[in-house]
């Protein structure tokens, strides 16, 4: 069964922090209003350390996640880098333009807004 995370204020995401997506994989329904975000999460709980004759290596597992954000009006994805694969470093909310800017590691210019109601 799939568990689902809900967060109310976008200024406090420390779920998806240095968490990856692929740009490829975003998908934006203009019709029904909603943006979604594939992301790879590690479970860092479960690592665990593989020895070898001269080597050490951690193994995290991975598992795919979904962000989700309802009622986005536009979606601006400006990739001038090239990358295709960028980290979610943090999400500002700018209430008065009714906005979300995503920051992450690599430049990428990502911003969702979001319908008046």
């Amino acid at each position: 069964m799939a568990k689902v995370a809900a967060i109310s204020n976008p200024n406090n995401l420390p779920l998806i922090h240095d968490c990856w997506f692929n740009l490829d994989e975003v998908n934006f329904d203009a019709f029904t209003g909603v943006l979604e975000v594939p992301f790879m999460r590690p479970i860092l709980e479960r690592s665990r350390t593989v020895k070898r004759i001269f080597l050490k290596r951690v193994q995290v597992p991975l598992v795919r996640c979904v962000l989700r954000m309802r009622y986005v009006e536009c979606l601006k994805l400006e990739d001038t880098k090239c990358v295709g694969s960028y980290d979610f470093d943090e999400m500002r909310y700018d209430s008065a333009a009714q906005k979300i800017v995503v920051d992450t590691g690599v430049l990428l210019r990502f911003e969702v807004k979001f319908e008046v109601k």
